[in-house]
């Protein structure tokens, strides 16, 4: 005769298991948190995680005496699984906010930055910065939220977590969470559209005012360019040569390739509020950063790079930027990489990037409308950089910026003029210009924090 499964003896096994986890969590959760910790954002996320874990404990807590039938059991042991795979996500956000208290990262941008973020999501989103084992920065959306405040961490290579040359590239990084917040916007849109039917009295009222809020003119971005993308992936543009499938007018397959296209043009709409918010800066980090290339396998989630770099010199023109002294663009600057994509998907690929764009640059500027973000501008930072050119800070009291102290930096560290072949820091000028920049920021923070105790605010701009 078959045994009888002790579901309750399982659970409660499975549940001591779980718990020491979430033990063993919660005490690093403590340990980090009674350390030193620069960036308040750093505390705060911590303690929404000891919450959570609190919580998590008393979920498992043992209540199984009735557990008798393996529907039970099963709906039990799915609890204890979901909570195990929150678990595990933790790990790597914790190890994330342990790298934002080391001594590697330069802490003087990390206050200019949040403040730019607070004010492009009017206090939406929260940051925190560190150093992760990546050639290239990325962002993790965290899934961390105090009230209608989420947070975004931003991590920079770890080679380079000390030098602010890099940061405009973080701007890339907010990018994604603005892509994803004019996503949600439209899900949650259509989400209410199809309830509507189903709704009656107060609520169908609340959510129809919902409805014609969302529908208001500039307010469906996510849908305009959505709008711009599908018209070239339908009728009788299709990937021939391909394993997709066909798109046509008449049965609108949304496949692999229609994801990829989708993930490249959020990558272009983040490289242009990357360029919106730090102006020329933005290209020189990434030239820096990237060229000839970071990886050996082409990518098909992110458009061909050279396309991608032509693509970021126009939108500067476009937003009336300019660059300093700065290397042609060209075949001979980034070494190409194998791509199983056909030439015909490529080619289609990079003409939607290039109809999609006068759209993705208005958006953008919707976006940054009324955030009090100055983008930038060479002829506007001449004096700063004639200044770093003399071997020294910046003048805080001006009024500067963070992205024009750094276009400043840049402009300086291409200038041959500057550091010719024959000086003697020649070698050093990156170390040299990070070194004035970060101490000009210093300048900044001083200035602020005195601005702000004599206003008693911190104004618009």
């Amino acid at each position: 005769m078959p045994q009888t499964p002790d579901f309750r003896t399982t659970l409660e096994l499975q549940a001591k298991i779980v718990g020491r986890r979430i033990e063993a969590l919660k005490s690093e959760i403590d340990d980090l948190a009674a350390e030193v910790l620069p960036q308040e954002a750093t505390r705060t996320a911590l303690t929404k995680m000891g919450k959570e874990l609190c919580d998590f404990l008393d979920a498992i807590a043992p209540r199984f005496k009735h557990i008798t039938t393996e529907t039970l059991f099963r709906t039990k042991r799915k609890n204890l699984f979901d909570i195990s795979v929150k678990l595990a996500a933790f790990i790597p956000q914790l190890g994330f906010l342990r790298r934002s208290a080391h001594e590697r990262n330069a802490y003087e941008f990390y206050d200019p930055l949040r403040r730019i973020a607070r004010k492009l999501f009017d206090d939406r989103v929260d940051v925190v910065l560190s150093s992760e084992w990546e050639a290239s920065p990325l962002a993790r959306h965290t899934g961390i939220e105090i009230g209608e405040t989420k947070f975004v961490f931003i991590g920079l290579p770890v080679t380079e977590a000390s030098n602010p040359l890099i940061i405009p590239l973080a701007g890339h990084e907010l990018g994604h969470s603005l892509w994803s917040h004019i996503r949600w916007l439209e899900e949650e849109l259509q989400s209410h559209k199809k309830e509507l039917h189903s709704l009656t009295g107060e609520k169908r009222a609340q959510v129809e005012q919902h409805i014609e809020q969302a529908e208001a003119p500039g307010m469906r971005l996510y849908h305009r360019i959505i709008e711009a993308v599908e018209p070239h992936l339908n009728g009788d543009r299709f990937c021939p040569h391909t394993t997709e499938k066909k798109i046509c007018a008449d049965i609108p397959v949304k496949n692999d390739f229609y994801d990829q296209i989708i993930n490249q043009v959020e990558e272009v709409f983040c490289d242009i509020v990357g360029i919106r918010m730090f102006g020329a800066s933005y290209l020189y980090a990434f030239h820096y950063l990237l060229c000839p290339g970071v990886g050996t396998k082409y990518n098909n989630n992110y458009p061909e790079t050279g396309h991608r770099y032509d693509v970021m010199f126009k939108v500067l023109r476009k937003f009336k930027g300019a660059l300093g002294e700065m290397p042609p663009d060209g075949p001979l600057w980034w070494h190409p990489v194998p791509t199983n994509l056909h030439a015909d998907s490529l080619a289609l690929s990079q003409t939607i990037i290039d109809s999609a764009l006068p759209t993705l640059i208005d958006v953008v500027e919707t976006l940054f409308s009324g955030k009090c973000i100055e983008m930038p501008r060479p002829d506007d930072v001449k004096p700063l950089k004639s200044r770093l050119a003399l071997g020294a800070p910046i003048d805080a009291k001006s009024g500067e910026t963070l992205q024009r102290l750094i276009l400043a930096g840049w402009l300086a560290h291409q200038d041959h003029k500057v550091f010719p072949n024959d000086h003697g820091l020649n070698d050093r000028r990156h170390a040299v210009i990070g070194e004035l920049i970060l101490k000009s920021i210093e300048l900044l923070e001083i200035h602020n924090l005195q601005e702000e105790f004599r206003k008693g605010d911190d104004g618009c701009c």
